[in-house]
């Protein structure tokens, strides 16, 4: 009975490559190389490993392991050299990365001279005809899109910049942060300074400073809705882009 469990619990369990492009696409690189390390070692299908290794050397590269990743990346191209990717679809940083290590092992084919026109005097040879063993193009094999996972879509409809930390955007989660905490901050402090003076005279809003200290409230919290929706639309449109 343990033998059956364990073989469903074998045969349940995702494969190395799927683990992995769930990690990458959840921005936990160091997860996703050891995930793709473990599938290559162990030997994929020809159709599944141009993905894992270029996600391998791109998740490498995103930690900061450049020669590792142009090293995973050359295997990947002398293996598969008609692979390429799209170009749209990538950050143009990995895509520029790409696109030398490709030239620097894949090299353009040189232009061909140009076709001199004989006199009409001279005659001219036949064309060659291309032979029966040249070779064909294969097509080029296509980067699956990888969709973030619902426990990282969940994080990023959260305020307070928590969603663009998750996409590691370090830079918008901390702006996005302290707008809100400046926000939330003079909210308090207007509704404190307010109960105070409702304690000592009542709350009559006849005296100026009781009607700034409540419109200050309500304009607080105004812009602290508004401030949260767009750091929210923010962390599933756009936060994602600057850090792919």
């Amino acid at each position: 009975m343990s033998a059956l469990l364990a073989t469903v619990l074998v045969l349940a369990a995702p494969n190395p490559v799927e683990r992995g492009m769930r990690a990458y696409s959840d921005n936990k690189f160091n997860a996703a190389v050891s995930a793709f390390y473990q599938a290559l070692s162990g030997g994929v299908e020809p159709a599944v490993e141009p993905r894992a290794r270029l996600h391998l050397a791109f998740a490498l590269w995103h930690l900061g392991r450049r020669s590792e990743a142009d090293a995973e990346l050359r295997v990947l191209l002398r293996k598969f050299p008609q692979h390429d990717i799209d170009d749209d679809y990538f950050h143009p940083t990995l895509v520029q990365f790409y696109r030398r290590v490709r030239y620097e092992v894949i090299p353009p084919p040189e232009t061909p001279p140009p076709i001199v026109v004989a006199p009409a005097s001279v005659p001219v040879a036949p064309a060659s005809t291309p032979s029966a063993s040249a070779p064909v193009a294969t097509p080029i094999i296509e980067v699956a899109a990888v969709h973030p996972s619902s426990a990282t879509l969940f994080l990023r409809t959260l305020p307070l910049g928590i969603g663009h930390f998750v996409n590691k955007d370090y830079v918008g989660g901390a702006l996005w942060l302290a707008a809100q905490a400046i926000l939330i901050g003079g909210n308090i402090a207007a509704a404190v300074l307010l109960g105070q003076n409702g304690t000592a005279y009542g709350y009559t809003l006849d005296s100026r400073r009781e009607v700034a200290l409540f419109a200050t409230q309500n304009a607080s919290a105004g812009a602290l809705a508004a401030v949260a929706i767009f750091s929210i639309l923010d962390a599933h449109l756009w936060s994602p882009a600057r850090v792919r």
